[in-house]
């Protein structure tokens, strides 16, 4: 079933420019689309046609089947969650506050907004005292898992990320993108992620859209936009080590046993891409590595998988990092 679709959306500015052009695709219930591309090829103004902070020159934007045209803006946008890069919070009120902001508008009692700002603590894995901190006293790390809690406070059917974990940097970026991996597998949700950064789409999205001067030009799995690029764009958008992006599409838990015999070698998590895998066994002369989840070990990954993974896929040549992992 979509819960968001697009039937031939152009938005078009007053100076002409067109921006989004005839526009058609449609997103599942519980997918999240990445949209990637280069800057100026319509990413953001399509996700933000989404909630109406863009509004749509033609075409119609569904959720859930009803256009947003036939909805109220105010309440439309309250019922999407919304994480910016700039994480947006309200320097003056407390983690708990700005965690609460939607419920309250929405007229929650205290006692359920204050339920779920510790359920969304627990969730997003800061300690329930930190509530009573205020942004500042933050890292931008935690900000930003804030961020993330603040949009998902009142349940909505409907997440818009744009370039949340962008301003970050690479090593609390990684770190975030795999929490926020296993946060979504508990969530209900659909999710629209805006990214200029192709790795990221291909580790984030159950489907990618790359874009070009406002218009999708191929929407398909990450493994299928590795292996079977539409256009020479979306080849040379998505570079030439392929063999090595592709790794990012398989998680840890989809290839690891349950062997838990003791290792002595860095831990990983279930929700850890092979290509963070991949990263380590280069670094080390490590065959085996434990899997641990929750702080209990649930099973070991080897540089053998990380081999079969790469061999086994005939598009991309069963070269390159398979020889060298």
């Amino acid at each position: 079933m979509s819960m968001i679709q697009f039937e031939n959306v152009t938005k078009t500015y007053g100076d002409g420019t067109t921006a989004v052009d005839g526009l058609s695709f449609e997103v599942k219930a519980g997918e999240t689309l990445t949209l990637v591309g280069p800057s100026g090829c319509g990413k953001t103004t399509t996700m933000k046609m989404i909630n109406a902070l863009i509004p749509a020159t033609e075409g119609t934007i569904s959720i859930d089947g009803v256009s947003i045209d036939d909805c109220d803006t105010i309440e439309l946008r309250r019922s999407i969650g919304y994480v910016v890069q700039e994480i947006g919070l309200l320097d003056h009120m407390t983690v708990a506050e700005n965690i609460g902001i939607v419920p309250d508008l929405l007229g929650w009692d205290d006692d359920r907004i204050e339920n779920r700002v510790d359920e969304l603590l627990e969730l997003i894995e800061l300690p329930l005292e930190s509530g009573k901190q205020y942004p500042s006293e933050l890292s931008g790390g935690q900000r930003q898992r804030v961020g993330v809690a603040r949009a998902l406070a009142a349940n909505p059917q409907v997440l818009l990320m744009d370039e949340p974990f962008g301003a970050l940097d690479p090593i609390t970026r990684d770190s975030l993108q795999d929490e926020f991996l296993e946060i979504q597998s508990e969530l209900d949700v659909t999710i629209v992620f805006v990214t200029h950064d192709i790795d990221e789409a291909l580790k984030m999205g159950d489907k990618v859209a790359v874009m070009r001067n406002g218009d999708i030009v191929q929407c398909d799995t990450p493994k299928t936009i590795l292996s079977d690029p539409a256009t020479e764009f979306v080849s040379n958008f998505v570079g030439e080590d392929q063999h090595f992006k592709h790794l990012s599409t398989v998680s840890v838990a989809d290839v690891m046993t349950e062997e838990t015999d003791p290792l002595d070698a860095p831990s990983v998590q279930p929700t850890e891409d092979l290509k963070q895998v991949a990263q380590i066994f280069l670094g080390s002369d490590q065959d085996a590595l434990p899997v641990v989840q929750n702080g209990t070990r649930v099973g070991t990954v080897t540089r053998g998988q990380v081999k079969v993974v790469v061999d086994g896929d005939q598009s991309l040549g069963g070269k390159g990092v398979a020889q060298n992992v």
